[in-house]
């Protein structure tokens, strides 16, 4: 394992805590991590600007879904994946994206037909992202 994936894994860990406990991500160190990436990919000539712009398509794209929805889908979510998209790309961002919305699926619709959720119950969603990570780290 790489430095960019155990920096990845310990921002989705912070962020999935404080998803856990206030529902809320800890801004702080997601903007950092965002940041260090655009220097990292962009400024050191890793990547070019239209790579930069395709690499954060999918946490814009949350961004609008939590906008249109009332913030259904919260902001933090799609800072989050935003900020995962600049560090791994495309491609992995929008399957790591893809996991964690099919284990938050199949989690919410165990739990709904055994009845322990109503339908309006809330999730929190960055511990199915690290979840979705991790497993995605094992298959490649």
């Amino acid at each position: 394992m790489d430095w960019i994936n155990v920096i990845t894994l310990a921002l989705l860990a912070i962020d999935s805590w404080g998803d856990l406990r206030s529902r809320e991500i800890y801004l702080f160190p997601t903007v950092i991590y965002g940041i260090a990436g655009i220097i990292l990919k962009f400024c050191m000539g890793q990547s070019s600007l239209y790579e930069l712009i395709i690499r954060i398509i999918p946490g814009f794209f949350l961004l609008l879904v939590g906008k249109v929805s009332g913030e259904k889908i919260g902001y933090g979510d799609g800072l989050v994946i935003l900020t995962l998209g600049i560090w791994i790309g495309f491609t992995d961002c929008l399957l790591t994206l893809t996991g964690g919305l099919l284990l938050a699926f199949i989690f919410s619709v165990t739990f709904l037909t055994l009845r322990k959720f109503k339908g309006g119950t809330q999730l929190p969603f960055i511990p199915f992202l690290l979840i979705s990570y991790i497993g995605r780290l094992f298959v490649q």
